[in-house]
């Protein structure tokens, strides 16, 4: 593609813009998390990456990016990895920046675009374990070197990396937007962002539409997001079209042009080839075991009673089975309630076989039970208050989607002709075999800048349902809880 756009003299960036970290056997089975997958991720061709929260949170993870990843870059690439205003503590006591702040360069050997590129992050309270800073946006625009170089570089174009919601209601990306208008009112500005798990595009910051862009290119590497822009002079318009582009390699081929023989470049055949083994030493093809229905997720209402839904198949027959508490007099099994929040699951469960790396996609967090011996009365009062406090939770939740958007389900036929519940772009991972119309797989995006005609690159067939968020707490109890008079001890 990069080939294809510089034999028209023109430019195309590749860009990442963080959370290359849980979701995935690749990265999630390694120690740290990241390790090994990162530093095979970074070889490919791109013109910037930013990590995301999922890099800065933990501090082996954050470490090992510092230490494996960012500064082991050779010096033609530092600069592609970008943490404009992400500082950590090193193993010496010093803090240090994460990464390179900017990068400045002109395309094409000197003779196309000169570009202007950041990175970064949001304010995050939960880097501070992981002793890692993030400065604000507001301070980091005050910096010298963002004033002095990146500013005082007067490129033809500014390219903005971030792990951060392009429709957040606390303006990080206007606050960026605004410092460089301050000295360049027109220079066009791209804008990548992230984090909200919400397809969307943006085109006004201010009083001068039509000069930036900002795109999120949805959840879990569902698609993958394109601008392009005809430049124009200081006082028009850009001609401006975005894309979301299905994630396989028939969209790259059908862009390319290229035939599937050719296609496959020997940088991607390398990393490819590194991914494979690593897959292999991790043992990602191991069998779990078969799933003898698909457990639903977040495309349908949740129902406690219904028995397809993955989170009560957690809660009724996984937690139970694994879930121990003894009597340290007796060794008997203690009775208990289980209390759980559901962001310990990230998706459904499909038919067939489940392998350790679908456990990771599936549950990418490492699971702690903490418990706490109380008298049945107490117990249950407070998952009474939790329940009665649980459309409050909910509500926020309702409010999250308000302000990132919400997306639509999918069905999908397997093999067998079932109906297979597809969850955003999950279908990815899964071989859809069967009964498929000249539309493809997949929930139709409506985005904000809707002016710029249909986003999706490919014509997806989709009932329109909402995604339907679970209840935020949920909980199961052991059925011996019955027998047991309101004072006797049980574990919560």
């Amino acid at each position: 593609m990069k080939q294809k756009a510089e034999s028209q003299d023109k430019d195309l960036f590749f860009v990442n813009s963080g959370d290359d970290t849980h979701g995935g056997g690749l990265s999630d089975s390694g120690n740290p998390e990241g390790g090994k997958a990162l530093a095979i991720h970074v070889t490919l061709p791109y013109d910037v990456m930013t990590p995301g929260n999922h890099e800065l949170e933990n501090r082996a993870i954050a470490l090992n990016l510092y230490h494996n990843i960012t500064s082991k870059l050779p010096e033609s690439q530092k600069s592609k990895y970008l943490a404009s205003n992400v500082y950590i503590i090193d193993q010496y006591g010093e803090e240090v920046h994460l990464a390179e702040q900017y990068r400045i360069w002109t395309t094409r050997g000197g003779k196309g675009l000169k570009v202007a590129a950041l990175g970064v992050s949001f304010e995050n309270s939960k880097t501070k374990s992981a002793d890692v800073r993030i400065q604000p946006i507001k301070e980091m625009v005050e910096e010298e070197w963002f004033v002095k170089d990146v500013l005082g570089s007067n490129p033809d174009i500014f390219l903005l990396v971030g792990h951060m919601s392009i429709s957040d209601k606390d303006n990080k990306w206007d606050v960026l937007h605004a410092a460089i208008r301050d000295r360049h009112p027109t220079t066009p500005i791209f804008i990548f962002g992230g984090h909200s798990h919400r397809r969307d595009c943006r085109m006004r910051f201010d009083e001068i539409v039509g000069r930036a862009i900002a795109l999120e290119s949805g959840r879990y590497l569902e698609t993958v997001g394109w601008v392009s822009a005809a430049l124009t002079d200081d006082s028009k318009p850009l001609n401006l079209v975005r894309r979301y582009l299905d994630p396989n390699k028939d969209t790259l081929l059908r862009h390319s042009g290229v035939d599937k023989e050719s296609f496959d470049t020997k940088v991607g055949k390398d990393v490819m080839q590194s991914f494979n083994e690593l897959a292999k030493e991790r043992g990602l093809d191991e069998l779990y075991g078969c799933a003898p229905q698909t457990y639903n997720w977040d495309h349908q209402k949740y129902n406690k009673h219904a028995k397809d839904h993955v989170l009560n198949f957690y809660m009724n027959e996984v937690f139970p089975a694994i879930v121990n508490t003894k009597d340290t007099t007796t060794g008997q099994p203690n009775p208990y309630f289980l209390l759980l929040n559901n962001g310990f699951i990230r998706g459904p469960i499909y038919k067939g076989e489940f392998t350790k790396d679908d456990k990771f996609v599936n549950t990418p967090y490492r699971q702690r039970f903490s418990y706490i011996s109380l008298p049945r009365l107490i117990s249950e009062r407070v998952l009474e208050m939790i329940d009665n406090l649980q459309e409050k939770a909910d509500d926020a939740v309702t409010g999250f989607d308000t302000v990132h958007g919400s997306d639509a389900g999918q069905t999908v036929f397997s093999a067998d002709g079932e109906e297979m519940p597809l969850t955003l772009g999950r279908y990815v991972r899964k071989e859809i075999v069967g009964k498929l119309t000249t539309t493809s797989p997949g929930y139709v995006t409506s985005d904000s800048c809707m002016q710029l005609g249909p986003g999706d690159d490919t014509t997806h067939s989709s009932p329109s349902l909402e995604i339907q968020y679970p209840p935020t707490y949920v909980h199961s109890r052991s059925p011996t809880i019955e027998t047991l008079g309101k004072y006797h001890l049980v574990d919560l």
